[in-house]
């Protein structure tokens, strides 16, 4: 079986629309070059855009590699975490966030890395059947 394997992509780093339309022809061109499955290995959008990947998933429903035969996703800390590397130099744009994040956990509700790491699930919900 030939595997290709992808990560760090970051897909809305630059202009969104314009980074998976270039990760959409990296797909075309492993497939075309006889890839069998697919490895997304985390990181395939930045800052917790989920939104970011549905032109990647409807590409992969396209293609015939929205399957868990031909896909594997794992989701990255860029693909749940609301923070960009920028934000490292932004103190309080990273403190706010983090109380958010422990003010949910420590509350039992959700959180924006919570919700992120669901909605990046269910985008790719169908890649995890059986699993």
């Amino acid at each position: 079986m030939k595997l290709a394997h992808f990560s760090d992509v970051h897909i809305g780093s630059g202009t969104a629309r314009e980074d998976a339309r270039r990760f959409c022809r990296l797909i075309d061109h492993a497939i075309e070059r006889g890839a069998e499955h697919l490895l997304i290995g985390g990181d395939l959008v930045d800052r917790g855009n989920v939104e970011d990947a549905r032109p990647v998933r409807a590409h992969l429903q396209r293609r015939g590699f929205l399957h868990p035969d031909r896909l594997s996703v794992v989701p990255g800390n860029h693909d749940i975490w609301p923070v960009s590397a920028s934000a490292l130099y932004a103190p309080n744009a990273t403190l706010s966030v983090s109380f958010r994040n422990l003010f949910g956990l420590a509350t039992n509700r959700n959180y924006p890395a919570q919700q992120a790491f669901e909605a990046f699930l269910a985008l790719f919900a169908e890649s995890y059947a059986g699993a």
